[in-house]
Parts: C-alpha cells; structure tokens; sequence
C-alpha cells in the first residue's frame, strides 16, 4: 500500500518542479475528463496534478476552471492536486469536478473540415471544433456566447436597432436635413422612440437600382412601394441572363443601418450584382417591418408580426437542379408575382459580403392564404462559396428562417428564432453548409429545426443534379411543442436528400426527434440510399445527441414512399456512428442552448 506522507511528499516535489519548469498552458482533453488538464487517457498522469498543482497557485490557469478541481469545489488548491495524484497512481478515489453532464465537448467529437466535408471547395470556410452545439462547452460563457449582444429574442431583448456609434452618423444625435443618398428620395422625416432622441429622414430606394449605391446610416431607408417586388439591386432577374449581359451593381449599407419594408415588399439582390452588409456586433444592421416600427414609436415592444412585410432575397449564378436550360438554369424564385430568375453554372459566383444583420419579420404570404407562395426571413438562391455571410439572425419569419435553393454558399454564425415553418430549409441541389446555428422556435408556430429536399416532393427528383447536400456542423435545436405546427419534427429527410452533418444537439421535437418522408432514406434510391448502401456518403450524421421526451414518435418516424423506412432503419442509420446519442433525460440546455460549462 502507498503511504499517504509519500504521496504529500511528492505533491511537495511537484510544487517545486512546477515552478521551475512547468509547462505555460495547454488545453485540456475535454469536459468530462476530470482532473485531466492535459492528458486524455483513461485515468489522470502526474503532469495532470501538477498542472492542477499550479493552477492552485496561480501560475497557470485551467482553459476550463472545473477540469482542476476534483474535490467538486471552486477555485482549484493543492488538496485538488492530491486527490488527482492518488486516482494517478491507482488509488480508489472518486474525482467529482463541477463541470456538469452530460458531457458535450471530447477529442472523440473532433470535426476536422479537411477529412469530413466532401466538397473541396468549401473546406476552407468551415473551422475544426470538438464539441456539440452551437457552443464551446470549455469556455466560460462570456466567452462562448456568440449570440450575445446583437441578437434578439434569446436574451430578453425584442428591439436590436439602435441609432449608429460609427460610419456616417459617427454616435451623433440624429437631425433629419433632407438629404438622402444617390438614387433614393427624401420621402419625410421620423422622431425616434424612446429611448433615443433626434430625427432621421426616410428615404425611399427606386424599384430597380443598376448603379453602385451606399446607404449612410444618418437615415432610415424604405424599399419601393411595390406589390409585386419591391427593390431590385441590378438586372439579372431576367431570363437568359448571363455573367456577361448583367448590369453589375452593388449594394452597400453602412453599420447600424435600418431598412424597412411594407407588405409584398422585398429587398432583392440579382444575378451578377453584390451586396455588402457592413454591420459590426456593436452596430447590426437590421431589416424589419414598418409595421414593426410604427408600433414602436407608438410605445409598444418592437417584437412586430410575422408576414409583415416579404423578405431578404440574394440570387446568384451557381448551380441548381432545377433548371429549364443547361445553358443559362433559369429557376423562378417564390413570394413574388412577378418572375424573377436565379440559377446558373458557376458555383464559384460571388455575391459579396455579409456580417451581423438581423432581419424580422418577413415571410409575407401571396394570397390566397395558405398558398404556400411566400418568402422567408432570408432566402439564398444559387449563391456561389466565395460569399461570405457571418453573424445573421432571422427572427419572427412567416415561413422559414433561411431557406437555400442549390448553390454552395457556406454561413457561419446564424441564429433562427420564431420560424413559423422551418428554420434551415435546403431545396434544388444546395451542397453549401452552414457552421454555428442556434435554432429557438417558439411556443405557437414552427416546423422542422432543419427540412432537407432535393426539390418538391411532387416530382421525382431521384436523378437530378446537383444533389443536395448540405453540410451542417455544430447546431443548436430546439424547438417547441406546439398545437398548430403541421409536422414538428427536428431533422426532416425527404425527396432523396443528401446530408453531411456533424456535431448536433436536438431537443424538444413535438412528432419527432428526425423523421424521414417522401424518398428521405428510400430503400432502392440512389441518392439517399441508406437501406440500400450506407456507405454510399451522401447521408452522413456523426456526433449528435437527441432528446424526444414528450414527442409522439419518439427519437425516428419513417413514412412514404413504399418500400417506406421503418423506424427500426432510422435508428440502424443512426446509430451506426457510435459518437450519436439518445439522451432521454434531456440535454440539459438553457433557455438559449447553451450546455453546461465553466463556472
């Protein structure tokens, strides 16, 4: 037996040496490895307790605080190194790190973009992580919330506009002068709501635009009072149209910037044409309802309506499959009355440059009601992966969050929350992705947290190309039960999909946790193709964790079409990754998603 003195010694000669020549700081081998700061084996080595040794004395500091204490409290002594030291050589102690469970972050989980994203091109776009979800289990919260700040919904806040610290307005008080921007027209005046003070002149963009045009953020901007379209950046919506005989025009719109819309109005970006969204997280440009902000200057919340105005639509000339001409793929866009084409051959197709832009409200239906011709908070048709899109949030959409019709555009940091039908919808041969995604429905609407099509479900779209697939990597979901949802479920495979996602939570799903429809893993397909080759690559999920407390199918519903899946073959399918997990206790997620973390 080991003697109690030896092991103080040791502790004491460790002390010495640590100060010495210690290592400076490393990360640890993942939440759930306690007292392990450095190694990831099965029990902790001695350079693990010295480690922890050293945080206790402050001359290092843990990446996460709780891996260094396993006697279960805070901060981290050198009695935490002793108790490390004993479960090292053997001795039967039980470690007891405050970190949490059930663990969402390890090695084992590791994402690396070089060996798991199929498509070579967008590689380059994604970031290797190790854990589940949408955020870093190892940090502290002030440090992993990218949400905070800038989003609405998820932390109490309902109105994200305010009057801009930077560009053109520079934190002055706004006073209205009557001049607008190059091609808008000063169409009055507005006082701000409180709590902001000052007046700001509405100006009001044309219906088409086909020059460079730069909205300041000294005023406040209308799109064009259009029933059937709204604004239009450039003229590539016509038929035929081609890189070549396409007006290039850009939009640019400064930080802090507000756009409103009425009803049937949309904010459209053609093909050929690039818009750059400049917001930073202390100044979000946001697209919103006049709706919306009538009722905010009349005292009310901000929160606004679904449907209350159309949407943010950017078209490009990457692929679809869904195309009338090899030549030319001209595809009509939905919501809008008139035609307007997207769809072309060059995925490499640049339509500019995104950051932090919140857009509510939108989704405005096309009657009849329940058409299902409508738009969506942000819709991406045939954007090619140089675009680049960080920090959007969709928010209180009529119908879905996002929605991408083919194309391979790559988005990193969206948040979707108050969809009224899904959130991440993928149609026509989409093979972009999406990294970091908080989903958050809300109690009376909302569908799918992701539906993944290969195009309707009313055409066989078995043999069309591009295939879907989209590559979705560290998300969030939660939806919420709800009694007018019409198919709530968290991951919907339908009409011979492909998919390539990792690193995923799911919870709260009313139907169930992911249900297949339409040809979603169709035995005898050759997109889908689970049952018949589940190698075939172009179905993958890899570590993910699902909780379906409450929902009437539990974890998987198979349907349509014959031979239909069982739900015995969605779990086979699943499961097959050892890393995916059932959790039927909940995922222990906060309010807005984040796992348990440092304290």
């Amino acid at each position: 037996m080991r003697s109690t003195k030896r092991i103080h010694l040791t502790v004491a000669a460790m002390m010495v040496a640590g100060v010495l020549v210690g290592p400076t700081s490393r990360a640890h081998a993942g939440v759930g490895s306690c007292a392990q700061p450095l190694s990831s084996g099965a029990e902790p080595v001695a350079s693990d307790c010295l480690y922890i040794l050293r945080a206790a004395v402050g001359s290092v500091t843990c990446s996460n605080p709780c891996i260094c204490e396993p006697r279960g409290t805070t901060p981290p002594k050198a009695s935490d190194a002793l108790m490390c030291l004993k479960k090292s050589v053997g001795t039967d102690v039980a470690l007891d790190c405050p970190c949490g469970v059930p663990d969402y972050q390890a090695s084992k989980y590791e994402f690396d973009p070089e060996t798991d994203i199929p498509e070579p091109l967008i590689r380059s776009r994604f970031v290797k992580t190790d854990y589940l979800g949408a955020f870093s289990q190892d940090q502290r919260v002030a440090v992993s919330d990218w949400t905070a700040d800038w989003t609405v919904e998820l932390h109490g806040n309902h109105t994200v506009w305010h009057p801009a610290t930077n560009g053109t307005l520079n934190g002055a008080t706004p006073a209205a002068d009557g001049l607008c921007p190059f091609g808008t027209t000063d169409i009055g005046n507005t006082a701000l709501p409180s709590p902001f003070s000052g007046t700001m002149d509405i100006c009001q963009l044309p219906a088409r635009y086909l020059g460079d045009l730069v909205l300041t953020n000294d005023n406040v901007y209308r799109t064009a009072s259009s029933a059937s379209a709204g604004t239009l950046i450039g003229d590539g919506d016509a038929a035929g149209s081609t890189e070549a005989s396409v007006t290039h025009a850009s939009l640019t719109i400064e930080p802090g910037t507000l756009i409103l819309a009425d009803v049937a109005e949309n904010l459209i970006i053609t093909r050929g044409s690039k818009v750059y969204v400049d917001g930073t997280k202390d100044n979000v440009v946001s697209m919103n309802s006049l709706q919306q902000w009538n009722a905010w200057l009349a005292g009310g919340t901000g929160e606004g309506d679904r449907r209350s105005w159309g949407g943010f639509v950017i078209t490009g000339f990457a692929t679809c499959n869904f195309c009338n001409n090899p030549v030319t793929c001209d595809s009509t866009i939905e919501g809008i009355t008139v035609p307007i084409y997207y769809g072309g051959t060059n995925d490499a197709d640049n339509s500019g440059e995104i950051s932090y832009l919140e857009v509510s409200n939108a989704g405005y239906e096309i009657p009849p009601v329940n058409s299902g011709n409508d738009l969506n908070g942000v819709t991406l048709y045939s954007i090619g992966y140089p675009t680049i899109i960080s920090y959007v949030q969709s928010n209180h959409s009529g119908d879905d969050a996002f929605e991408m019709f083919g194309g391979t555009v790559v988005v990193d940091h969206a948040v979707c929350t108050g969809a009224q039908d899904d959130n991440l919808d993928s149609d026509t041969g989409f093979t972009g992705g999406y990294q970091f995604v908080v989903v958050k429905q809300f109690s009376d609407k909302g569908d799918k947290g992701f539906e993944m099509d290969n195009g309707p479900a009313t055409q066989a779209f078995q043999g069309l190309t591009p295939v879907s697939r989209p590559n979705y990597v560290n998300t969030t979901i939660m939806n919420a039960a709800n009694p007018v949802s019409d198919n709530p479920v968290n991951l919907g495979f339908r009409t011979w999909t492909g998919a390539n996602l990792w690193n995923g939570l799911a919870m709260g799903s009313e139907k169930a946790a992911i249900q297949t429809q339409n040809g979603g893993l169709a035995a005898g397909s050759d997109r889908g193709g689970v049952l018949s080759d589940p190698n075939d690559g172009l179905m993958q999920i890899h570590n993910w964790a699902i909780n379906s407390t409450g929902s009437q199918y539990g974890d998987f519903l198979g349907s349509t079409p014959s031979p239909a899946d069982t739900n015995a073959d969605i779990g086979t399918w699943y499961f097959a990754d050892p890393n995916n997990r059932s959790i039927a206790t909940g995922l222990g997620l906060n309010a807005f998603g984040f796992p348990p973390q440092a304290p």
